[in-house]
């Protein structure tokens, strides 16, 4: 027996040791009579791996460097070299030690309880001969695993061929009569409904068509606002070969509708919207139309020419009002100019109107649809030119009358306006525009020349001289509106200051104010300039930091709070212009002016 500190090795019959025997004192390193703690262990279970020849042979170190164990006795002389134990305390789990014959990989342990050391030791060409063997037994398995995956994929390919073949085969329109798998059975039923499903929703969509485009052209008619990429979603939506060019508006009207459901019942006048709708259906021909059911008594008819010129529209007009002399009831029909643009759909659409209120009550008291020809149109000025000519007025602008008054007169010549159709059109281009002096407060008795219009009117001899009359008239209309503005500027200014304190937390633009004065943008941004030495532009930016400033200083509201509050809508624009006024953020103006407070003065 053979005692080493706490480990005591017990020799077998054969000198060799096949036993292990620890104990320690209780408590740890005590030399008291507590007790004592024993423990025997097979030296053959603890070292399993006793053969010498193993590839990694074990030796168990105690504190002192002494070998407890050594499955190999043959290397213990030279695992106690110095060289070795040098090398073995300087690393830490794995190294190489150069030995004779051949090199060793050394890997060792301590453990934490007794303190021993656990090393384990193998030769180069042993340690590397067992990963061979286990490379090799990888590499034999992945050839094995090969054509197994290749026998799997081909019974997996052609357990679904067959279905995939009859489905390729029912879209492609072969015969799917044939018997099928329950595979491909259950492949077909699935496509079956998805097509039922596909087809319900295109018979949808098509059932949807028509009221979206009633909608969306009575929305237009009606002058809703729309960007030009919700137009072209909803005519792509729509189809029926419409484009964004080329747009006028025909009404018809039941005239005298009081005795006309006094005279017809109900189904006779369900029958005779059907007679309406087939006459339009046959006078617009291959032109895209929209035909919307006002009310009770009257419709619009919406035509898409793709032109901006009033031939097709006046080929239609001319077409429906010849089929209407064989209705059994007054139909009256009139139309407005074709403009360019679907936009300009409300001025057709107005036009329109005033051309029916011309020929329901012309000044003979006929309708004019009573006498006059069915091919004669009853002209009504175009409104957008209407609009253009009474701007310039209302802004103050001579020099800018002119050439709407050139273009209504170029109009009524491609409508082949008839003198009295001029006179009618003078005469109400005339009344806007004294409406808008007498908006203004102008005294018209001191300006006689304006008054005396329409006894003038009277006596043009041809439409030449009513269009020189309505020319010079409009333009001493601007005249007096421009020297009206001169002489209250002082006043106006003052209106448009509070009226951009007022309104400083919206939107405001140049075209605002002149609106709001009845002004032109350009005369407004001379009034600021001349009045406060600078701009529109730069007069709203300076008002809106300045009360930015005090609600920063004097308000717990955010940054973004205070932008909205002044009339930005985005907090960036905000802080830049800020930034560009003042010199910093508005963060740190706030601190700044916290700061300010905060020291005494």
């Amino acid at each position: 027996m053979v005692v080493r500190k706490n480990v005591i090795h017990t020799p077998d019959s054969n000198g060799l040791e096949n036993c292990l025997t620890f104990y320690q004192n209780i408590p740890l390193d005590s030399k008291g009579s507590l007790g004592c703690l024993i423990l025997n262990m097979d030296r053959d279970f603890l070292f399993s791996a006793n053969r010498p020849e193993s590839a990694l042979q074990i030796n168990v170190y105690d504190l002192d460097q002494s070998s407890l164990y050594a499955q190999n006795p043959d290397q213990v002389s030279w695992q106690i070299d110095s060289d070795f134990q040098k090398e073995l305390a300087s690393n830490s789990g794995t190294f190489i030690f150069k030995a004779d014959p051949d090199d060793l990989v050394v890997l060792h342990a301590i453990s934490p309880v007794t303190g021993w050391r656990y090393v384990g030791t193998s030769s180069m060409p042993i340690f590397f001969k067992q990963y061979r063997h286990i490379s090799r037994l990888l590499m034999a398995l992945a050839a094995a695993a090969l054509p197994i995956s290749f026998l799997l994929s081909f019974f997996a390919a052609k357990k679904l061929y067959k279905p995939l073949r009859g489905l390729v085969s029912l879209v492609q329109g072969g015969d799917s009569s044939r018997e099928c798998s329950d595979e491909y059975q259950y492949i077909h039923n699935a496509y079956s409904s998805m097509k039922e499903a596909n087809q319900n929703m295109h018979t949808t969509i098509d059932q949807l068509r028509p009221a979206v485009k009633d909608n969306f052209f009575f929305s237009l008619i009606l002058g809703e606002p729309m960007t030009p990429e919700e137009i072209e979603t909803k005519l792509d939506f729509i189809r029926e070969d419409f484009s964004p060019f080329g747009y006028g508006v025909i009404i018809l009207l039941i005239s005298n509708y009081e005795n006309y459901i006094q005279q017809f019942d109900e189904q006779t006048q369900l029958l005779h919207s059907c007679q309406i709708s087939g006459l339009v259906n046959e006078a617009a021909g291959s032109c895209p139309y929209a035909l919307l059911h006002l009310n009770r008594f009257s419709w619009s008819l919406v035509i898409n020419s793709k032109d901006s010129e009033n031939r097709v529209l006046l080929t239609i007009l001319s077409t429906l009002k010849r089929a209407a002399e064989n209705l059994p009831f007054p139909l009256l029909i009139n139309g407005g100019n074709t403009y360019e643009s679907i936009s300009d759909l409300p001025y057709s659409y107005r036009e329109a109107q005033e051309s029916l209120k011309f020929q329901q009550y012309n000044p003979s008291g006929t309708a004019a649809g009573a006498t006059a020809s069915p091919s004669h149109t009853v002209y009504y000025l175009n409104t957008k030119l209407e609009e253009a000519l009474l701007q310039a007025v209302r802004t103050g602008s001579p020099a800018a009358v002119e050439e709407p008054c050139m273009n209504i007169y170029q109009n009524m010549r491609q409508y082949s306006a008839s003198y009295n159709d001029v006179s009618i059109t003078a005469s109400h281009i005339m009344n806007q525009i004294l409406e808008i002096l007498i908006s203004l407060e102008i005294d018209l008795d001191s300006h006689p020349e304006l008054t005396i219009f329409y006894k003038a009117l009277n006596s043009c001899a041809t439409i030449g001289d009513i269009q020189m009359l309505l020319k010079n008239t409009a333009g001493t209309a601007a005249s007096c509106v421009e020297s009206f503005n001169r002489q209250r500027s002082d006043k106006t200014i003052e209106r448009l200051k509070e009226y951009v304190r007022t309104h400083l937390g919206e939107d405001i633009s140049l075209q605002d104010l002149a609106d709001y004065s009845q002004m032109s943008p350009s005369y407004v941004s001379r009034l600021f300039k001349k009045h406060l030495n600078i701009g529109f532009v730069e007069y709203l930016n300076t008002l809106r930091i300045n009360r930015a400033k005090r609600l920063l200083e004097d308000t717990q509201m955010t940054v973004e709070q205070v932008g909205f509050q002044v009339g930005f809508n985005n907090v960036r624009s905000f802080m830049r212009l800020f930034k560009q006024y003042e010199g910093t953020s508005p963060g740190q103006y706030r601190s700044q002016a916290l700061t300010a407070l905060k020291e005494p003065s």
